[in-house]
């Protein structure tokens, strides 16, 4: 034997003492895992090695078949060294519907221990590796999944004491006890955020999710864990078609941030904003609900940290500038078309909002921001003034209206809207059209489409809308009968200049609501003691004005919204170019397809009539051609 083996075995000797020893130590520090260890694993005390396992399988089948609660084959031990060493291979692992249903009697009938938690953790790994296989029995999966969703948690905080904590909160990981699961807690988090991929139903994904909220802080406890939580998460947000998945991964998310919002919500939110972005390229009547989700709960992660959403807000309002400053100079189709696009206009959208919902009297850390972002409005509408761009205008104008309700500052908007009626010429005839177009999913009308009365009737539509949006908003201000003035000059030009009765009606009933509004105004402002520069009293007024359901333009703009919300959405239709929904065309096409043209025996005539004016034999060769002409297409 030479030097090194016997320096070897002398190592192993003095390994195995100091083993000893610590064993020797763990009778009086902690008796009750001796115990555990005497009842379960003996041949770790007498250092002896395993080389019994066919015996031990039928022990265990003898346990199982008795009724005691014996260890299975699969029991791990509550520390990291002990459970590396005892790890029993999964390919000799059987889980079965008995053994489950044991488990379950054992929750209920006892208080759980930390050697039964481990258990049933593998018993759910083993569950997600054999997922893929396919073996497993469905039962089986969905005994054991809910066994862990509804017992573990509980059983968790009551070993680990989170209950007793929950004023301090400390962190997990200070947790003494915590090193005992805390490996096998790892592969168990990742196995279930796994599984939210390998699952195509939605009442198993939505049952996940829900556990997953529930252990939150066990999930923070690993960066691996966390990192493939927020991956999986962010694309359910995004992607998913189920409504729940979606609003249950949001939920996840934000109680996520909400532990750590330091370390977790500026890389959230970027890969947030970047997969609004991706669904934001096309827009249907079907994917406004989902893109409506996102806005609201990209405002709800951005309303936790004003910092942080200040730097991402400017970001993005200077990036758009940059885009509209570049069509603005190059005056070329590539340029433009980057302005009038569904990305630009869903990002003023999402900024709108979030100026909107964040700058209150409490807090006004982003009103600063509320002039750049209307200067980027106003040049948009004003990029292409043309009467094809009017549904990217109209859309301009609700999100000025939006930022100017909410956040009590006032933008001029009247004369974006009146411009429209005053440039456009609605006497010329075009032709009829079955449906009027769905502005809400259009930026720019086709050339076919302007032919259509359609194009007419469903910009007088949107222009009545904003108008009476417009003055509603303004209705309860101070100063409102001569802020209305000018715009209730425009659309009286407007009355008396157009002769469609149609169009000039709406005009007309505006116009009076906007006079009883007026008087209504000035009859409660007579009273006022208060002078022009005490605006707290000022404030107040209108306060008192806007709550008043008397309000002659706020009653008539409820009411309006009410019957506006009855109106079926397939009365309307797409314009040409996005029309993705209009099946019934389609469908007659096939059912009726189009005939040919019969031979026109005069229009034949003529053509040739005319070739032949200066020929000498006109008759005769007129005969033969008739005749031969007719011959062919008998």
């Amino acid at each position: 034997m030479s030097h090194s083996e016997d320096e070897s075995m002398s190592a192993a000797g003095d390994d195995q003492t100091q083993l000893a020893k610590q064993l020797g130590d763990l009778k009086q520090t902690d008796p009750d895992f001796y115990e555990f260890l005497q009842e379960h694993d003996s041949q770790l005390l007498d250092f002896k090695e395993s080389s019994e396992n066919d015996e031990d399988d039928g022990d265990d089948e003898a346990a199982e078949d008795s009724g005691e609660d014996e260890p299975m084959e699969v029991d791990a031990l509550p520390t990291k060294e002990a459970f590396k060493k005892s790890e029993v291979s999964e390919s000799t692992f059987t889980l079965s519907l008995s053994t489950v249903n044991k488990w379950r009697k054992r929750c209920d009938s006892s208080s759980p221990t930390f050697p039964f938690i481990i258990k049933v953790m593998r018993g759910f790994v083993y569950v997600v590796k054999q997922l893929k296989s396919g073996c497993l029995d469905t039962d089986v999966v969905d005994a054991v999944t809910q066994l862990c969703f509804t017992q573990l948690k509980p059983a968790l905080d009551s070993l680990l004491g989170v209950k007793k904590a929950k004023k301090k909160r400390i962190p997990l990981i200070d947790v003494p006890s915590f090193g005992k699961v805390s490996d096998l807690l790892k592969k168990y988090l990742k196995g279930c955020v796994s599984t939210l991929n390998e699952f195509t139903d939605t009442e198993r994904v939505c049952a996940i999710y829900k556990h997953l909220i529930s252990m939150v802080e066990y999930v923070n406890t690993n960066t691996n864990v966390t990192r493939t939580s927020f991956k999986t998460a962010i694309g359910m947000w995004s992607e998913s078609e189920s409504e729940k998945i979606r609003v249950l991964a949001f939920i996840f998310l934000e109680k996520m941030v909400r532990l750590d919002a330091d370390l977790y919500l500026k890389p959230t939110l970027q890969k947030m904003l970047s997969a609004y972005e991706k669904n934001t390229k096309f827009t249907t009547s079907s994917t406004l609900v989902l893109i409506g989700f996102m806005q609201h709960s990209l405002v709800q992660l951005l309303s936790i940290d004003m910092s942080v959403s200040y730097m991402l807000t400017f970001n993005a309002i200077k990036a758009a500038a940059i885009t509209l400053r570049n069509a603005l100079t190059n005056k070329k189709k590539e340029f433009s078309s980057q302005v009038y696009c569904w990305q630009f206009i869903h990002n003023l959208y999402l900024w709108a909002t979030v100026l909107s919902s964040c700058c209150t009297s409490e807090n006004e850390a982003l009103k600063p921001l509320i002039y750049p972002l209307t200067e980027v409005i106003v040049g948009t509408i004003k990029l292409l003034p043309v009467a094809r761009y009017y549904p990217a205008r109209f859309h301009c104008v609700r999100i000025l209206i939006l930022l100017s309700k909410f956040t009590k500052v006032y933008i001029p908007i009247f004369a974006h809207i009146t411009e429209v009626l005053l440039n456009m010429d609605f006497h010329t005839k075009l032709k009829k059209s079955i449906k009027p177009f769905n502005l809400k999913v259009s930026l720019r009308f086709s050339d076919s489409d302007m032919k259509e009365e359609a194009f007419q009737s469903s910009v007088i539509d949107s222009v009545y809308d904003l108008l009476l949006e417009c003055f509603a908003t303004f209705s309860h201000n101070i100063g409102s009968p001569e802020l209305f003035v000018l715009p209730y000059l425009h659309i009286r030009k407007f009355v008396k200049s157009c002769k469609v009765s149609a169009y000039t009606q709406k005009m007309k009933q505006l116009l009076d609501k906007v006079e009883q509004n007026t008087r209504f105004i000035v009859d409660a402002r007579a009273n006022v003691e208060f002078g022009v520069m005490d605006f707290k009293a000022i404030y107040k007024w209108e306060s008192e004005i806007e709550n008043n359901k008397k309000l002659p333009l706020k009653a008539f703009h409820s009411k309006w919204l009410k019957t506006k919300s009855e109106i079926k959405p397939d009365a309307t239709k797409v314009p040409a170019k996005e029309d993705f929904t209009n099946k019934k065309r389609l469908n007659e096409a096939n059912k009726n397809p189009k005939k040919k043209k019969k031979f026109n025996r005069q229009k034949a005539v003529k053509k040739l009539s005319s070739k032949l004016k200066n020929h000498k034999s006109k008759s005769k060769l007129f005969k033969v051609k008739k005749r031969s002409f007719k011959s062919k297409h008998k």
